[in-house]
């Protein structure tokens, strides 16, 4: 996928934006209280390097762009907010944190 492709994963409405932007808050946070080596540079900007992600809510289903410095890689995270978050978190912290390490912040940090 290239960036130009990506474009039409970008939320479309004030409510879409509002979506992706509580994921990426939650994400950030996530990842500045529970840091490791390698981790992404940006959860907001593709361009800034390998790793790099940007989050995406667009037609009901939440969506990770990660920059694999060729291309970008369009990754399907789920249909609500806390699924996204607990599959992209388990991805990020896989082998790093045990089983059920989202969950048991997910309800926390994203308020539910």
């Amino acid at each position: 996928m290239t960036y130009e492709q990506i474009d039409e994963y970008r939320p479309a409405g004030d409510d879409e934006l509002e979506l992706s932007q509580t994921l990426t808050l939650a994400v950030e946070y996530t990842l500045e209280q529970h840091p490791f080596k390698g981790m992404p540079r940006s959860v907001r900007l593709l361009g800034a390097g390998l790793g790099c992600l940007e989050l995406l809510y667009h037609e009901g289903r939440f969506y990770a762009a990660r920059n694999n410095s060729v291309d970008i890689d369009l990754i399907e995270l789920g249909d609500d907010l806390k699924s996204a978050y607990c599959e992209l978190i388990s991805r990020l912290y896989r082998g790093r944190k045990p089983d059920g390490f989202a969950e048991s912040l997910a309800q926390a940090i994203l308020e539910i």
